[in-house]
């Protein structure tokens, strides 16, 4: 799916988002992204059969979402559903579209940290 359609699924998504509207229009997102052994992953969600990279229009969006992910890891800790020992290891970061094709950019603060395609990002 290249980037554009992407991004009408996303506006579609979040049907009535101004905050995503300015965020699809200017190409910046921000994103839970993981650590993994060749640079990030971010998160994904389905819809309506697609799936689609879980971004976020706003930095304090994808924050409160990363506060709930956290306090549903110790909520399951608690009841014996994960290990004392598991935390979730994902930062927030900003995904701005790059010039390039289906490239987005990855940056923490303002230091660039790689670009991939929203598709390899995803793991799809």
């Amino acid at each position: 799916m290249e980037i554009q359609v992407m991004f009408n699924h996303l506006l579609d998504a979040n049907q009535g988002s101004l905050d995503m509207e300015i965020a699809v229009r200017k190409g910046e997102f921000f994103v839970h992204a993981t650590p993994t052994g060749n640079g990030f992953s971010i998160s994904i969600f389905e819809h309506e059969g697609f799936n689609l990279p879980c971004f976020f229009a706003t930095e304090s969006e994808a924050l409160a979402e990363q506060d709930d992910i956290s306090e549903l890891y110790h909520q399951q800790i608690v009841v014996g559903d994960r290990l004392e020992t598991d935390v979730w290891d994902g930062v927030v970061l900003k995904a701005k579209r790059h010039r390039e094709g289906d490239l987005i950019a990855l940056y923490q603060g303002e230091t660039l940290i790689g670009k991939k395609t929203w598709a390899s990002l995803s793991g799809l």
